[in-house]
């Protein structure tokens, strides 16, 4: 019973502060930032107890079936946006994020893991956390460079302002942009550094070769090469965009995808 509380609780309260920051950039009347905010903290505080309670099991052992992984991940993600968004000019991505979060929160309740996945051990521990913050800072990154690319349209194409109007200034978003993907990046460093221990203990040996691994190490080097291109060469714009992007798809399928096709197309744990 608690589980369906906990779930539209959050999820309704990730749309509550959704629908006000959609609101605010239509420019019907502006969102209190005070009650966005507030809404975003009550609907994190929420999905911390849903995820206490239907991620980590009574030995300890984290549940990492696809819909609660997605869950969790939805959970770290809109925690750095709420930093994020705190500190830099990057309030708007939540009317991308907090839906998601939503649609995330409510799946994992419809349809949790059919079979046990879990798994409990000292590189876990380390490793899951990290991960799980590198793709937080980098789906930020994501959303970002989607919002950039659209403004980005709109500058070029002479159009009138309309809800991409109210965004910073583009060097002011390509600023953020690349400093969320240096932050994803050196995560996803210790990530991989972290995994290394982790198949040392399931496997008896730190390099495994199968799709994980080697989509993880690709998604490093996609992200390598765009800060390295960003620094050395100025890479920007549709350039960046294109990289980030292409990165970001390797990572999640490095994962979620093939947890997909195990858990939701083939049934199997």
């Amino acid at each position: 019973m608690l589980t369906p509380i906990l779930s539209l609780s959050a999820g309704g309260l990730y749309v509550g502060a959704g629908a006000l920051i959609i609101k605010h950039l239509w420019g019907t009347r502006p969102a209190t930032l005070r009650l966005v905010f507030a809404l975003i903290l009550c609907a994190v505080l929420a999905h911390s107890v849903l995820l206490y309670f239907t991620v980590l099991s009574q030995t300890a052992a984290i549940d990492v079936g696809f819909t609660n992984a997605a869950s969790l991940t939805a959970w770290i993600v809109t925690i750095i946006f709420l930093a994020t968004a705190s500190l830099k000019p990057a309030y708007e991505l939540g009317a991308v994020i907090l839906p998601v979060s939503a649609v995330s929160v409510i799946a994992a309740w419809l349809w949790p893991p059919s079979t046990a996945d879990t798994v409990a051990s000292a590189g876990l521990s380390v490793h899951m956390p990290i991960s799980l913050a590198a793709y937080g800072f980098l789906a930020l990154a994501v959303v970002q460079s989607l919002v950039m690319w659209l403004q980005d349209r709109r500058l070029r194409g002479h159009r009138e302002a309309t809800v991409l109007g109210k965004l910073p200034p583009m060097e002011t978003m390509e600023r953020l942009l690349f400093q969320l993907i240096g932050i994803g990046f050196v995560l996803l460093s210790l990530g991989l550094l972290s995994g290394f221990w982790f198949s040392a203990e399931q496997h008896g040996s730190a390099f495994v070769f199968n799709h994980h691994t080697v989509l993880s190490l690709i998604a490093w080097l996609v992200f390598g090469n765009l800060l390295l291109g960003h620094w050395r060469f100025g890479w920007r714009g549709k350039t960046a965009i294109r990289w980030t992007l292409g990165g970001f798809i390797v990572l999640v399928l490095a994962y979620f995808g093939w947890k997909f096709v195990l858990e939701i197309l083939l049934n199997r744990g």
